[in-house]
């Protein structure tokens, strides 16, 4: 028995056959000038042949059944396919993943460190991951986020699962404080924007900003009985928040479109602590002896 294979090449066989052979006999019995092969426009063998063989109604479909396969291309050996460009909405969305994951390998690593077992070192992840964002939204009257948004809280445990399992090689990955610059100043501008989207002034808006991206690591360092560290050693992080928080207002305030005043708000925000990261910026200390 035949397969689908064959099948189709003999009807497509048959079929360019028997247009030859239409061709040929008309051209037989009334032949055109140049010997161009098409019937004449009074033709009542197939009125399909005077437009030729490309636009017959089977090869229409043709086209329109391997037009998909056209975007294709062969590169470097590898069958791939062009693909539409990611959007501001999932860079966005991604990278915040990302930084609820990095934030909570934080607590996590804390947590493993003070000797907890597993459900200690879940309960630390969960604090810096998601811990701001609460606060942020318990502040504000808002829906807590997470409760719609279960993917955030998937991210913060297997952050405290990576922690715990993989904690000789996470403790020693001093790289993590780049990804956790990056959770920093996205959290800091959409703490920002959502609460400016309620209708709040500056100051609230810069205060939401700042907490949604630096309240998590404070109650974590709480909880685990250590000195906040946002507190204690002047460096540049909340501060790295505020800025951000108020450049992103500045920009919405000035007209400017969301998108651009979104980056500019994360830019500085990351550009602040970067600098601070590699430089050692830190604010002025008080002096409690005199």
């Amino acid at each position: 028995m035949a397969n689908r294979s064959d099948l189709l090449f003999r009807g497509r066989f048959l079929h360019r056959f028997s247009i030859w052979m239409a061709v040929h006999a008309a051209h037989l019995v009334a032949p055109t000038q140049g010997h161009t092969h098409r019937l004449q426009e009074n033709s009542t063998i197939n009125p399909n042949l005077n437009r030729g063989y490309a636009d017959t109604p089977l090869h229409a479909r043709n086209r329109a059944m391997y037009a998909p396969m056209q975007a294709r291309r062969w590169t470097r050996g590898r069958f791939s396919v062009k693909r539409r460009p990611m959007s501001p909405e999932i860079l966005t969305a991604f990278a915040d993943r990302f930084g609820v994951f990095v934030f909570a390998i934080s607590g996590g690593v804390l947590a493993v460190r003070k000797e907890m077992d597993l459900l200690g070192v879940i309960v630390l992840a969960f604090l810096p991951a998601i811990g701001g964002g609460t606060m942020r939204d318990l502040l504000l009257g808002a829906p807590v986020f997470w409760l719609s948004d279960t993917l955030t809280l998937v991210l913060a445990i297997a952050g405290g699962l990576t922690a715990f399992l993989f904690y000789r090689f996470v403790s020693q990955f001093r790289a993590l404080r780049w990804p956790d610059a990056v959770g920093m100043s996205l959290f800091a501008v959409t703490g920002a924007a959502k609460a400016m989207s309620l209708g709040h002034g500056f100051i609230v808006v810069v205060i939401m900003g700042a907490i949604t991206a630096s309240a998590g690591g404070l109650l974590r360092d709480v909880i685990a009985n250590e000195e906040p560290l946002v507190l204690k050693e002047g460096e540049l992080y909340a501060t790295c928040a505020l800025a951000g928080s108020a450049v992103y207002f500045g920009a919405i305030s000035l007209g400017a479109p969301e998108a651009i005043a979104f980056a500019a708000g994360m830019a500085t925000a990351f550009i602040s602590r970067a600098m601070a990261i590699i430089f050692g910026i830190k604010l002025p200390r008080a002096k409690g002896k005199l």
